[in-house]
């Protein structure tokens, strides 16, 4: 049997390791290993963003609300007319459509799509930024979303609680849609050997890693006062915090600052190498999260995870597994108690950084993605 044709509809581009927080990268380099012959059909010419940003900012100024900078008509009719012409000059037997609502929405083509997203305009509510937008903004985004769920053939989402959303909340049909788990967004010769990564024993100091672009919508204040929780009860600790600079008024001599790692740069990527190999527990007490590639990538490391129950984030971190998630509610003195019942326990603590390794192993990992993704698709190809 010959190897699927997949078309990439991507307007950014697919090859660039940024893209998507590197997940469309990752997911193409999977499927291309795994699924078929990938055929890229974007990156779309210029800076198509480049009006939507410039609206977004004026927008900002005189209203003081915001408009979206990926969903619009005016994006939508662009990428339409693009991918138009170039089905036309390349033969796909299926399309990739990965985070590409814009890009599907308008589109008409008897070819199947797969889509990918982490979410979807009924619980894009779950993020603050995006409740303040201009009015019109809201509908154009709620109508490219759903045009996009219409026209995918399948709908590939990591965890059950969006995939749920979009059978109840949008009418898609449940055969259609797909629960396939992301991987972590780094290359295989950057994940240890396992017997690197799982831990036999306690560090004389258990490090906190918080890793992050936003410190806020990441829960760190609620990180800073699980530090400091820690040490009142005794507990030599350490939070590294890594991608982000908390406000002054947070600050600790047994809290370490490392503004931003850039995985391009081989010093700087060997730098976060280092510190997922050295880290106790990853400790990021989110918001609001679709999902959270870093719990894959903390697995690999076979570092457990102490989050929130928001969001998809159950459907990646499973409760004793690879970590425990909390309530919402749930404040640094909470935080602190469970990590220190299982660091108190050496042997609880290595058996739960074995079975984060696992769950990386067996299910947190592009190839398992792929094959799920495989498997669907040649079912809507028959």
């Amino acid at each position: 049997m010959s190897r699927l044709r997949i078309g990439v509809l991507s307007a950014a581009d697919a090859t660039n390791p940024k893209t998507w927080s590197g997940t469309t990268y990752h997911s193409v380099q999977a499927l291309q290993a795994y699924c078929g012959d990938i055929v890229h059909l974007g990156p779309y010419p210029g800076n198509p963003w480049f009006y939507e940003f410039a609206k977004n900012r004026v927008s900002r100024l005189f209203t003081g609300k915001g408009t979206n900078l990926h969903n619009s008509y005016r994006l939508a009719r662009k990428f339409s007319s693009f991918f138009s012409k170039r089905l036309q000059e390349v033969q796909c037997d299926v399309l990739y459509a990965p985070a590409a609502a814009a890009e599907v929405s308008l589109l008409e083509t008897s070819i199947p799509i797969i889509g990918l997203s982490d979410c979807n305009h009924v619980l894009i509510s779950h993020y603050d930024e995006y409740k303040n937008h201009q009015q019109f903004s809201q509908k154009e985004f709620v109508h490219i979303e759903q045009l996009f769920i219409e026209k995918c053939t399948l709908l590939a989402y990591p965890t059950e609680w969006v995939a749920h959303s979009t059978i109840h909340d949008c009418g898609k049909d449940p055969k259609k849609v797909c629960i396939a788990p992301f991987g972590a967004n780094l290359k295989e010769e950057d994940i240890p050997d396992a017997s690197l990564a799982i831990r036999t024993g306690k560090s004389e100091k258990c490090t906190l890693l918080f890793l992050g672009v936003d410190w806020v919508r990441k829960g760190g204040a609620l990180a800073f006062d699980t530090l400091q929780s820690l040490k009142k009860m005794g507990i030599s600790a350490e939070l590294i915090v890594c991608g982000c600079v908390p406000p002054n008024k947070f600050r600790d001599a047994d809290m370490k600052v490392i503004p931003f790692l850039d995985k391009r740069k081989p010093t700087e990527k060997n730098e976060l190498r280092r510190l997922l190999l050295e880290s106790d527990f990853l400790l990021l007490p989110t918001r609001a999260e679709s999902y959270g590639i870093v719990f894959c990538e903390a697995s690999a490391f076979g570092i457990p995870s102490i989050t929130t129950d928001v969001g998809g984030v159950t459907g990646v971190v499973h409760n004793g597994k690879n970590g425990y998630t909390l309530p919402y509610t749930a404040n640094g003195n909470d935080y602190a108690r469970i990590i220190a019942d299982i660091w108190n326990d050496e042997k609880r603590y290595c058996q739960l950084s074995f079975t984060s390794r696992n769950e990386f192993d067996m299910r947190l990992n592009w190839k398992t993605w792929a094959h799920t993704i495989s498997d669907k698709c040649n079912g809507i190809l028959r």
